[in-house]
């Protein structure tokens, strides 16, 4: 009973400290730039001189972070199929300054510098006659967002990002509950008789090594 109780501690000990230690070193290892989109489509029916017509509004809510040891220079976004023409409009927002914008060419998206921690929200406004697809805008290939030294990556929630260690620790858990349920199983179907002999035996054994 004691030795198992003793290997559910060891279990309970390594999850935690692996967990804080994967915390620690996601904290304090190299990061690089993140982003995270969000976008949307609205249709709507307008009328020119009584003639009617459908338009799309795409509305896209883009992030950047930078997550490096160092600021980030040069970062430029490029997303593709979305350019300013005559038969569409684009309004950016942005809550930095010095950002930059060419609405008709793809990396239409220029910041000059990122600081450590600094994060970069940008909205676009696309208005057209026909939607953009926003399934493209979730893959890493065609979204693409990088600087001077660096790639941006999307970013991930904790568990998703570390799915090993989530798994460990998840596996490690099971274990814990199982070694626990054995312990509490051999402790009810044990006598109380050899209970009590057990610890009378024990306590007999600290009385030898006293003497």
């Amino acid at each position: 009973m004691k030795n198992i109780l003793n290997t559910a501690v060891t279990i309970v000990a390594t999850i935690i400290s692996t967990f804080l230690a994967q915390i620690a070193i996601s904290k304090y290892s190299a990061g690089n730039l993140e982003y995270q989109v969000k976008s949307a489509n609205y249709q709507s029916i307008e009328k020119h001189n009584s003639y009617e017509y459908k338009q799309c509004i795409t509305l896209i809510n883009l992030s950047i972070e930078n997550n490096s040891n160092f600021n980030e220079k040069n970062i430029q976004v490029k997303i593709p199929n979305i350019y300013e023409t005559p038969f569409n409009n684009i309004e950016i927002n942005s809550d930095i300054k010095n950002i930059e914008f060419n609405k008709t060419k793809a990396n239409f998206i220029q910041i000059p510098e990122l600081r450590q921690k600094e994060k970069a929200k940008i909205q676009i406004k696309f208005t057209g006659l026909s939607c953009i697809d926003t399934d493209i805008l979730y893959s890493q290939n065609d979204l693409y967002i990088s600087s001077d030294s660096s790639l941006a990556q999307k970013k991930q929630k904790f568990f998703d990002k570390y799915y090993e260690l989530t798994f460990m620790i998840s596996l490690l858990g099971v274990l814990f509950i199982i070694i626990l349920s054995i312990a509490l199983a051999m402790d009810v179907l044990t006598p109380k008789e050899k209970k009590i002999a057990s610890l009378e035996k024990q306590i007999q054994q600290l009385k030898d090594k006293k003497n």
